[in-house]
C-alpha cells in the first residue's frame, strides 16, 4: 500500500488538478497521476478522478477499471454508490 501523506481534502484536490491536467494534455495528467497512486495507492478518490478523465476522454476500457478500484477503495458507501454508477454508466456506454 501506497504511504498517505496529505489528508484526504488534499488527495481529492491533487486528483481533481490531474483530472483537469489530463483533460488538456494526457500525457501531463497521467503522470500527475502516476505520482499520485504512488503515493496513496488504496485512494479511491484517485481512481474516481481518473475514471472521469478518461470517460471524458472516451477511453472507456480505462474508465471502467479505473471505476471499479474506485469502487474497491471507496470505504463510504455514498462513494461507493457514486462510482457504481460510473461503472453502469460506461458499460452501457460500450454495449
Amino acid at each position: 500500500m501506497g504511504i498517505f501523506k496529505g489528508n484526504w481534502r488534499e488527495i481529492m484536490d491533487e486528483a481533481e488538478q490531474a483530472k483537469q491536467q489530463m483533460l488538456v494534455d494526457r500525457e501531463k495528467g497521467e503522470a500527475m497521476f502516476s505520482v499520485l497512486i504512488q503515493r496513496v495507492n488504496s485512494d479511491g478518490m484517485v481512481y474516481f478522478k481518473r475514471a472521469e478523465a478518461y470517460e471524458a476522454l472516451d477511453e472507456l476500457e480505462l474508465a471502467l477499471e479505473d471505476y471499479r478500484h474506485a469502487y474497491a477503495f471507496f470505504p463510504m458507501l455514498r462513494w461507493k454508490r457514486i462510482a457504481k454508477e460510473g461503472l453502469y454508466r460506461v458499460e452501457n456506454q460500450i454495449r
